[in-house]
């Protein structure tokens, strides 16, 4: 009961400090105007909003998520726990019969809470927008879409207040967790493998082409959480899925796209064991 009462107060939290509202302005607007800009460019090109089809604006979206939501996971997440060690307030938190593991996965929860409800009130009146424009929307896929990506801003939460509990700087914690995030949004982590190829091979120009890789490197890439992200909506939503993943055939176990479950949660527990690990041995 004591995670559920942290993550209850940080939520509450939430609310007072205007996050959510704030939040939920920037999901609206960021969801409601990509789809109303995405239908209205495809009417001008099919002559009507019937030449957009649901999956083309949830793919499009998905697109686009899986650049905005990792920014919006570290902004909320980074300094949940060290913003109270840099004013003193976590003593009092901790004088409560709260564990500092309440304290971490309460606020995982709490933050996680905010978005959530941030995220479905944008997509719902973003999917409102798709209805009125295009006509039509498939219920279950959009649904389905929107759970892949609930699942992405936890992933992101979970490692944004992993760095805030490992750290005692809130520079540090937004360093650390912004540092990573940026590998991903920029698809910088799929070129490490390449750039290693490149370095012991002994500046081979073809250790540089990425459409030939070893199993480790296509491994590596697979380990990318907006990857993952790519995978599950392939395996939630057939029809998006696309390239070597979708296709049948015997393929490595990381090139499922069900291993794109595996992918995201391994995301959110190792963070978080590693950032309560650093938070509980460490002096406050």
């Amino acid at each position: 009961m004591s995670t559920l009462t942290v993550a209850r107060k940080d939520f509450q939290d939430g609310i007072r400090s205007w996050l959510l509202l704030g939040l939920t302005a920037v999901f609206v607007v960021f969801a409601a105007g990509a789809a109303y800009i995405y239908i209205a460019i495809g009417s001008i090109g099919g002559g009507g909003g019937g030449a957009v089809s649901s999956l083309s604006i949830i793919d499009f979206l998905s697109g686009l998520t899986a650049f905005f939501i990792p920014l919006i996971g570290v902004i909320v997440g980074y300094k949940a726990i060290v913003a109270e060690r840099e004013s003193g307030s976590i003593a009092l938190l901790l004088s409560l019969p709260h564990t500092r593991r309440d304290v971490v996965l309460g606020k995982v929860l709490g933050r996680t809470g905010v978005v959530f409800v941030s995220a479905v009130v944008g997509f719902l009146i973003a999917a409102g927008v798709v209805v009125v424009l295009a006509g039509s929307l498939s219920v279950v896929n959009y649904a389905l879409f929107v759970l892949a990506t609930l699942l992405l801003a936890l992933a992101f939460v979970a490692l944004a207040v992993s760095f805030s509990a490992a750290t005692k700087s809130s520079t540090l914690s937004l360093a650390g967790a912004g540092v990573i995030t940026v590998l991903f949004i920029f698809s910088v982590w799929g070129l490490i493998p390449v750039l290693v190829r490149f370095v012991l091979n002994e500046y081979t120009p073809l250790s540089l082409d990425m459409s030939v890789q070893p199993e480790w490197a296509q491994f590596f890439v697979q380990l990318d959480p907006t990857t993952a992200y790519s995978n599950v909506l392939g395996v939630l939503i057939p029809d998006l899925a696309s390239g070597s993943l979708a296709s049948g055939g015997s393929v490595p176990f990381y090139l499922a796209p069900s291993f794109g479950f595996v992918t995201l949660a391994a995301w959110i527990i190792i963070p978080l064991v590693l950032g309560y690990y650093r938070f509980n041995t460490t002096d406050l």
